[in-house]
């Protein structure tokens, strides 16, 4: 039985799932596992489209050039789903290795209350709105007022601290006239109709009367108003994740190098497997043999198919043509790059990172842009 826990972190707080990974079922611990930072709705762009074309390649260049016109070199990412593709622009990335946006988290806590439904997320700064149809996020709106907002103009009018007005929005609710005219013109602001089910969350969730304001409100059996977000992210790892993951997967100058100095020995190696092979007829020890090798050869990637990896070098047409590219690149690494991104279409080989200006003198970049954080993000074609 194969169990790992994850814990999603969202503004300080925090929930930890165990999740079964070969049953792929679920349950709430108390203990903390692997964390996932939760990234708010207001720090995120997210749109949702129907793709014009089924290849991922095509999509990711056209959302690449329409994130970096429209909003700079912003931390983006895409998925395609079905004829759906979701692009994800975030301001700023907490320090985590996992993340999850938001909005992407509150959809998946939906879907599993009710296939088509509206969430409100009602938080202290903030309120979020998340419509999902047949499981999948359809819409979102956020609304930068929230219930610090709702005990401002309470405190204000009725001329009280705002303790006081926090307590009576506690235990008064949408009896006050201020609580119902503000709840009120948070629904008709988001543009959504109300009339379908409606999941309360966030902490005003617990206001008294609020449920009222909806005509088919449900129940959220599986977790605190609080917790929405943190429950949703959890569960990315055990429900259908549509959604894009904003994970990097950056590519450093040492595999760079690595590549292109073993793609001669992965040639010669998979001749040597091929005869031997053909010889012997053992290929669970040649595989065995190929894996070591390829460890020894390439220690920080995991032996995973080896073949595969040469399959593109193992072509008489262009059979060194991607090494020699290699070669060329890793020329031009220096410390203090970052690589995020290798692309090659059989004749060009398109290198995307990050680095200084200072890093970037002497070096043939083509494109040139500043990013938040000081740096540039460069393009290099070989």
């Amino acid at each position: 039985m194969i169990k790992k826990v994850y814990t999603a972190v969202d503004s300080g707080k925090s929930l930890s799932v165990e999740i079964n990974l070969l049953r792929k079922s679920w349950r709430v611990v108390k203990k903390r596992g692997e964390e996932i930072c939760v990234i708010p709705s207001s720090q995120c762009l997210v749109k949702v489209e129907e793709a014009f074309t089924k290849k991922y390649r095509e999509l990711k260049s056209y959302y690449r050039m329409l994130v970096d016109s429209k909003y700079g070199p912003f931390p983006h990412q895409i998925s395609l789903y079905g004829d759906t593709v979701f692009l994800c622009v975030c301001k700023e990335k907490p320090p985590c290795q996992l993340v999850e946006p938001e909005v992407f988290a509150l959809a998946r806590l939906a879907s599993l209350i009710a296939s088509t439904c509206l969430l409100v997320d009602i938080g202290q700064r903030k309120t979020t709105f998340v419509k999902v149809e047949n499981g999948i996020l359809r819409a979102y709106r956020v609304l930068m007022r929230g219930q610090n907002h709702l005990v401002d103009i309470i405190s204000h009018r009725r001329g009280v601290s705002h303790q006081e007005a926090e307590n009576l929005l506690k235990s008064k609710g949408t009896q006050l006239e201020e609580a119902a005219e503000f709840y009120r013109e948070l629904i008709t602001s988001s543009g959504f109709d109300i009339n379908m089910p409606v999941v309360l969350t966030g902490g005003g969730a617990r206001t008294p009367g609020l449920r009222d304001l909806f005509p088919h409100p449900l129940e959220n059996p599986y977790c605190e108003p609080e917790l929405a977000s943190c429950l949703g992210a959890c569960l990315r790892k055990v429900l259908p994740n549509p959604y894009p993951d904003m994970e990097d997967r950056e590519i450093s100058k040492e595999d760079l190098r690595e590549i292109a100095v073993s793609s001669a020995v992965f040639l010669l190696l998979l001749g040597v497997s091929f005869y031997v092979t053909n010889m012997a007829f053992d290929t669970d020890k040649i595989r065995e043999e190929a894996k070591l090798q390829f460890k020894k050869i390439f220690p920080s990637v995991p032996a995973v198919s080896v073949y595969q990896q040469v399959k593109a070098m193992s072509l008489p047409a262009d059979r060194f043509l991607l090494t020699e590219k290699l070669q060329e690149a890793s020329r031009y690494t220096k410390e203090g790059m970052k690589i995020y991104s290798i692309e090659y279409d059989g004749t060009r080989l398109v290198i995307k990172g990050e680095a200084s200006e200072k890093t970037l003198q002497d070096v043939p970049v083509k494109a040139i842009k500043k990013t938040p954080s000081g740096n540039v993000a460069f393009e290099l074609s070989f």
